[in-house]
């Protein structure tokens, strides 16, 4: 094997255990009840695509924590004024629907079944994600 191919091998190496160690921790995070359902899945988004679900670019997401169990404020879903913790369309439910193929999580079940609805009374097969405007080809719904 030559130099070059070795150093891009071991390159790759590195960025799957990388990956695999910040899954474990946001893994352990969620079973441990410090992050919602929902910020796991954003997480995990992010790990797979380095896509943010948030409208809102996420610096440091994986921020170094300083031991395994003092757990960075990063990491721990705080009570936010910025209400990103609701539905975009009610304003009042957990969203809980990821659209697709967009990934935003920020529906309701209830708002989603009225936006299919309303598309389908408008003889429209789809509906565009209140967010982005992209057109929502499918949705699934995240349990807690």
């Amino acid at each position: 094997m030559s130099e070059s191919g070795g150093s891009v091998a071991k390159r790759k190496r590195k960025s799957s255990t990388e990956k695999n160690n910040k899954i474990k921790k946001a893994t352990l995070l969620l079973q441990q009840g410090n992050i919602t359902a929902a910020t796991f899945l954003s997480r995990m988004v992010y790990i797979k695509n380095g896509v943010s679900t948030n409208m809102v670019p996420e610096e440091n997401i994986f921020k170094e924590e300083s031991s395994d169990d003092d757990l960075s404020e990063d990491f721990v879903d705080q009570p936010s004024n910025n209400y990103e913790n609701e539905c975009v369309v009610c304003k009042d439910k957990i969203p809980n629907i990821v659209l697709l193929p967009c990934k935003h999580l920020k529906i309701c079940d209830e708002c989603n079944l009225k936006l299919q609805a309303d598309a389908i009374s408008n003889g429209l097969q789809n509906y565009n994600c209140p967010l982005c405007r992209k057109i929502v080809e499918d949705s699934m719904q995240i349990y807690n």
